[in-house]
């Protein structure tokens, strides 16, 4: 009951996100365009381009199989979020670091009785392809330590660990479980 109650939160709060990411995407769109008038050299410095790309390149993903369900809240099956940030950085946004900003898949979940179906896998396809039109060579994520089920599937998908929390992230938990980085070569720089 509750795990139906959290899947309707969930859809309908991804519902409304979805929605307005599509907006700013057309907005930033729009904005881009008008610096590429303005100039390169001048597109390229100016701060509210910058935004402007950032905002771009922000994608959530939702993916639904139950076809069969008639009402929309009760088919939401799996989500992912796909961004461009810097997963190498000692503190999050909006801290600086000189860590590259690159594609990173965060907040994959997939409901329990859905898990096993190619849900995450189909997600992660569309973050990679997403992530070669951006024009990327790699993708990023992290993955708790202790999901072993997750990491086996990242790594049958070609990623490849290349960092992890220290010991001491979370204290104990209390600030989440420690993670594990992966990334995947996703295509060659043109």
């Amino acid at each position: 009951m509750l795990d139906d109650a959290y899947a309707r939160s969930i859809a309908k709060e991804l519902k409304h996100m979805t929605t307005h990411q599509i907006e700013e995407r057309k907005k930033a769109s729009r904005e881009i365009r008008e610096m590429k008038k303005l100039g390169d050299e001048y597109a390229k410095n100016d701060a509210r381009a910058l935004r402007a790309r950032q905002k771009a390149q922000c994608l959530t993903l939702i993916s639904r199989l139950d076809e069969a369900v008639a009402d929309d809240e009760s088919r939401w099956v799996g989500s992912a979020s796909l961004r461009v940030c810097s997963p190498e950085a000692l503190f999050p946004e909006p801290f600086p670091t000189t860590k590259p900003r690159v594609p990173y898949v965060s907040n994959v979940a997939v409901k329990a009785d859905a898990r096993g179906r190619g849900v995450a896998s189909s997600m992660l396809v569309k973050c990679e392809r997403a992530s070669r039109l951006w024009g990327y060579t790699h993708l990023w994520l992290h993955v708790d330590v202790d999901n072993q089920r997750a990491r086996e599937m990242y790594e049958r998908r070609g990623y490849v660990a290349c960092g992890e929390d220290p010991w001491w992230y979370g204290l104990g938990g209390v600030l989440g479980a420690r993670r594990v980085l992966l990334k995947k070569l996703i295509g060659e720089k043109l």
